[in-house]
This record gives structure tokens, C-alpha cells and sequence, in this order.
């Protein structure tokens, strides 16, 4: 049995963290210098109630009322993505689901996969789609960053904002899910990682005295990114990633409408399209008003484009996932 991807809707918080907001704190930098550096004029913020299940919560409900072919009852299957869990247990997906009142014969699992998190997300529901009386699964990609940056850090605050997606994939007669190629190396983890946020080193007293001039004190942890890697990292594996997927896929590159990466930073975006000799007109770009949402900004770049049409029925869409890990992951998909 092949699937497809049905439907997808978005939810930002309605706080929004403009660049001259930013340069009011940073005086020693314009808003147009983090805008040229970033790419971002600016990002969403979710209030310090909200937790990423709560936006996904939001999202699930966009997707649901804006089409009934599909109604939250036929969900066979929810797989929930987010590095911001409700809870160390139970999976955050189980508390979605009752939230969400899906059926009780409802899998759900959670994947904390960041970046590569809604490409991963695909293959786990094409591999679920078919098999055990599964035909329906509802993808959740939800992150709060902001919750896990210092004040102090400019660098960081210009770059991430906070959003959900929700993506209904569903069985077809016609695939719209392609092949997928995926990789890790997590030697390089530490280029990006969250400090003091898990058992390994939890948050403890002398942690929280340390950061006590940052909201809630990081109890969550803090964000630790090496851009120079970073940048070197995603030149240095996504290249052979597109032409190992157009491979996989049987396509050329003139057969792909759309190229849709991880939406990392105008830096970074900008640098792969020139190193891959993408044309301009195939390579999507939807960061400026969002920032980078880390698993949410495939999908919300792909919805974005739909919205825009970009693409329509019949549009091949390479998607391209890379980043925290490290990880790597991309297939071709066709619009239904």
C-alpha cells in the first residue's frame, strides 16, 4: 500500500520578536544587520504557560477543521516530534492523544529527532501506512527553542523561533511518498546540543544560581550551537544527499519543482544553494517571518508554498532535513 501526504496545518504563537526589538536590547546592532546575517525580520515567541504539546495541540486542530474527509476518529497513528517532551514519561504523544480524543486502537509514539525530525516522521508513517490496519497518521511537529536560549545570546535569539505543524498521512493507490536516504554522525554532536537537560548532567542548584538573570532560570537547559561546524557540517553532507536521494528516486534534478531544506539560516541556505547550484526559482525560502522552528520549519515551509502555489497537484518536492545530532535525512515526494 503507498501514501501520501493529505494535509498540513501550521499554529505560531501570536508573540512575535521583531529585529528592532532585538537591537532595542543589543544597541550595538541594527536591525537590518541581523536581518542581512539571519535572514529573519522576525520570530514567534510561545508564552511561558505553553509547552510544545500545547502548539501541536493547536496545530492538530487547524488540520482538523479544515478538512472532514478525515476525521480525527480514523487516526490510526499519531507520531509526535518535539526535543521539548511534556514529560520524561509517559511519551507526550499518549497525552496528545486523549487531548486530541482519538480512538483508543490509536499507536503513538514520540521521536525527539529536531531537524531531520518531519523527514523522519515521513518514513516512520510510510513505514506504519498499510500494516496492522493502519491508514491514517497524524504527524506532529511542535518546539519551543526560545524556552532553552540565554538572554545574552544574540546569536541564538536572532536565529530560533517557536511553532507546530500537524501532517495527515494517509494510504493511496498512488505514492507520494518516495525513497528516503538518512545518515548520523553523532561524533559531531556537541556542534549543537542542550546543556544541563537531561539525566546526563541535569539542571542542578548551582546551575539554576548561575543562570537566575535568565528567565526561569534555563531549568530546561541552554542551547550550545558552533556555527562554523554547523555551516561546514551541512557543505560538507548535503550535497551528496541530494544526489544520493535523486538516485534512490530514479529522478534528475530538472524533475524536482521544489527543493525545501531545513530552514537553519539565511547563511547557511543561502550557502548550500550556491554549492549545490540549485536555481533560485527551485530553492523555498520561508524563514523571514518564522526564524528557524527546528522540526516544524520543513513543514511549515512546505505548507507555505502550497498556500502560495508554488506547487500543486503532480509537484515532485525534495525535502531536506540536516542539523542537530548529527543527522541528515531527505526524500522526494509528490503532491497529491
Amino acid at each position: 500500500m503507498s501514501a501520501a501526504i493529505k494535509s498540513i496545518a501550521c499554529f505560531l504563537p501570536e508573540t512575535c520578536l521583531s529585529n528592532d526589538m532585538l537591537a532595542a536590547e543589543f544597541p550595538r546592532v541594527s536591525a537590518e544587520a541581523i536581518f542581512k546575517q539571519s535572514g529573519i525580520r522576525q520570530r514567534s515567541i510561545a508564552d511561558d504557560s505553553l509547552t510544545p504539546a500545547d502548539l501541536a495541540f493547536e496545530a492538530a486542530q487547524a488540520l482538523f477543521s479544515q478538512q472532514i474527509t478525515v476525521p480525527r476518529s480514523s487516526i490510526d497513528a499519531i507520531v509526535y516530534c518535539t526535543q521539548g517532551l511534556d514529560y520524561k514519561a509517559p511519551a507526550t504523544a499518549c497525552l496528545l492523544h486523549q487531548r486530541l480524543g482519538l480512538k483508543p486502537n490509536c499507536l503513538a509514539l514520540d521521536i525527539p529527532a529536531g531537524c531531520t525530525g518531519f523527514v523522519n516522521g515521513l518514513m516512520v508513517a510510510q513505514g506504519l501506512i498499510g500494516r496492522n490496519g493502519i491508514h491514517h497518521v497524524l504527524l506532529l511537529t511542535a518546539e519551543i527553542p526560545t524556552r532553552v536560549i540565554s538572554q545574552s545570546d544574540l546569536h541564538l535569539r536572532m536565529l530560533f523561533g517557536d511553532g507546530a505543524c500537524a501532517t495527515l498521512i494517509s494510504a493511496t493507490d498512488r505514492n507520494g511518498l518516495g525513497n528516503f536516504v538518512f545518515g548520523t554522525d553523532g561524533s559531531g554532536a556537541e556542534s549543537l546540543w542542550v546543556e544541563h537537560s537531561g539525566f546526563r548532567k541535569p539542571a542542578d542548584i548551582n546551575w539554576l544560581e548561575q543562570q537566575r538573570h535568565n528567565p526561569n532560570g534555563l531549568k530546561n537547559g541552554r542551547i550550545i550551537m558552533k556555527g562554523d561546524e554547523l555551516l561546514h557540517f551541512a557543505l560538507t553532507h548535503v550535497p551528496p544527499l541530494i544526489q544520493e536521494t535523486l538516485s534512490v528516486n530514479h529522478c534528475k534534478e530538472e524533475d524536482i519543482d521544489l527543493f525545501v531544506f531545513h530552514q537553519a539560516s539565511g547563511i547557511i541556505l543561502r550557502s548550500l544553494r550556491r554549492k549545490c547550484r540549485i536555481p533560485e526559482e527551485k530553492f523555498y525560502l520561508h524563514i523571514e517571518n518564522c526564524g528557524n522552528t527546528v522540526s516544524s520549519s520543513i513543514p511549515l515551509a512546505l505548507e507555505h508554498a502550497l498556500r502560495q502555489e508554488r506547487i500543486k497537484q503532480g509537484s515532485k518536492v525534495m525535502l531536506v532535513g540536516f542539523g542537530v545530532g548529527l543527522s541528515w535525512a531527505a526524500t522526494v515526494i509528490e503532491i497529491p
